[in-house]
């Protein structure tokens, strides 16, 4: 079973120190320089932006035998709803967030 960061475990095996649920509790421990976190490379820059230089993250090298990690996106709707503003906002946000991952 794949965890929620979708860590290729078939590839490398990680030492797990801390098992968190959130995001959130994950950023944390990584700004207090006590774990890496494995998130999306906009999610690192999202967060930098917001962020004091003491609690920017830095990317690590990645371990031998791993590749850069690249996921799909999908916006899922049931066929009977309409494509509204929101659903088009949305769309939107996600290509300026994450360009280089949409196509």
């Amino acid at each position: 079973m794949k965890g929620r960061d979708r860590w290729p475990d078939e590839k490398i095996e990680r030492n797990i120190r801390y098992r968190v649920d959130l995001m959130a509790t994950g950023l944390d421990l990584a700004r207090q320089g006590l774990a890496a976190i494995f998130i999306p490379r906009f999610v690192a820059r999202l967060h930098n932006e917001s962020v004091t230089s003491d609690r920017r993250l830095e990317a690590l090298k990645l371990p031998r035998g791993l590749t850069a990690v690249k996921r799909d996106v999908f916006i899922v709707k049931r066929d009977s709803t309409a494509e509204d503003r929101t659903l088009r906002t949305i769309a939107r946000a996600l290509r300026d967030i994450c360009p280089d991952h949409l196509d």
